[in-house]
């Protein structure tokens, strides 16, 4: 019983903390998109690479999906 009542507490742990992580993922996602937006300016300017505005693309695309 007692072992029971501790995977409990610690999967409650472990669901706060994934909640807490989400919601900062969350709240990146605006300052992400405007950055992924700089790329592509700078991008079709000559100013960037299409290497480094696919990555943050891509991060920005793998956070929207978490």
């Amino acid at each position: 019983m007692f072992e029971a009542r501790g995977e409990v507490a610690h999967i409650l742990a472990n669901v706060e903390s994934l909640r807490r992580q989400r919601e900062v993922a969350e709240r990146s996602i605006p300052t992400m998109q405007k950055v992924v937006e700089s790329y592509g300016v700078a991008l079709r300017q000559g100013n960037a690479d299409v290497v480094t505005y696919y990555n943050a693309r891509a991060e920005l695309t793998a956070n929207n999906w978490s």
